[in-house]
């Protein structure tokens, strides 16, 4: 059995996380056409760096932990969305603003896609351990 106050916080940290990614992409698509294009810069390598993969790395551990029946599957969602901001940051200078908006709904759509299905499931498997 596993400790159910270590089981409430990390639920409660994973949809803070969740929320936070939310305003770094508004963040990014608010700073697409200012005038500080390293400002944009900052917010994405901060936002693949130390957001994403931290909360990624984090979910994937608890999942050994419990022994997730879905972890490879989750554990692929997450290596396509690492793929996806990888080439994003590779390429965030020498694209376009129009391009950088599309990529950008499109990285947030992936997103909001995977909290909505693929981490629910996880966190409700979480719950009921």
């Amino acid at each position: 059995m596993y400790d159910t106050k270590n089981r409430e916080n990390d639920i409660d940290l994973i949809h803070q996380e969740h929320a936070e990614f939310i305003q770094i992409f508004d963040a990014l698509h608010a700073s697409i056409f200012s005038k500080e294009k390293q400002t944009a810069k900052y917010h994405i390598l901060s936002f693949i760096e130390d957001v994403v993969m931290n909360h990624m790395k984090r979910e994937e551990n608890i999942m050994q932990k419990i022994d997730f029946p879905e972890y490879n599957h989750h554990l692929a969602e997450h290596k396509a969305l690492r793929n996806h901001l990888h080439s994003l940051r590779l390429s965030w200078d020498e694209t376009e603003n129009e391009s950088q908006l599309e990529i950008l709904s499109n990285l947030r759509g992936c997103f909001i896609a995977h909290t909505r299905c693929t981490d629910l499931k996880f966190i409700e498997y979480y719950s009921q351990i």
